[in-house]
């Protein structure tokens, strides 16, 4: 069962990645429910800015 992350330790982990990367990391496991192992292996080219995908892992993903 899936169970949301309470206000108080969302405002704990946004207040604490306070460096451009933290803040990138945390939004690729929040977001893409990355684990750190897929972030530390994740390369420059498997972001896509201009259509907007990352890929992950073998299959690419697209973000809104």
């Amino acid at each position: 069962m899936l169970l949301p992350l309470p206000a108080a330790r969302i405002s704990t982990a946004t207040g604490a990645a306070v460096t451009p990367a933290a803040r990138i990391a945390l939004a690729l496991a929040a977001v893409h429910a990355l684990r750190p192992d897929a972030i530390r292996h994740l390369a420059l080219g498997d972001i896509d800015l201009g259509n907007r995908r990352i890929t992950i892992a073998g299959p690419a993903r697209w973000t809104t």
